[in-house]
């Protein structure tokens, strides 16, 4: 089933950065990453140089 791009927009605008599937994405970005746990240390000092990202595999056949 191919979504339309609106629906596309209405299933992304109900994540939330906690979600598994968006932070996905939102974590490879460094900038955001240092945000987080400048946040989270309280150092305003910490810089991120870089990020890995856990992979993330899909089951190709359902549930199992």
């Amino acid at each position: 089933m191919k979504l339309s791009y609106e629906e596309k927009r209405k299933k992304v605008q109900d994540f939330r950065p906690i979600d598994d599937i968006f932070f996905e994405v939102f974590a490879n970005n460094c900038d955001v990453c240092q945000e987080i746990l400048r946040v989270i240390l309280e150092d305003k000092e910490l810089e991120v140089i870089k990020v890995d990202v856990q992979e993330n595999f899909k089951n190709l056949i359902g549930v199992l």
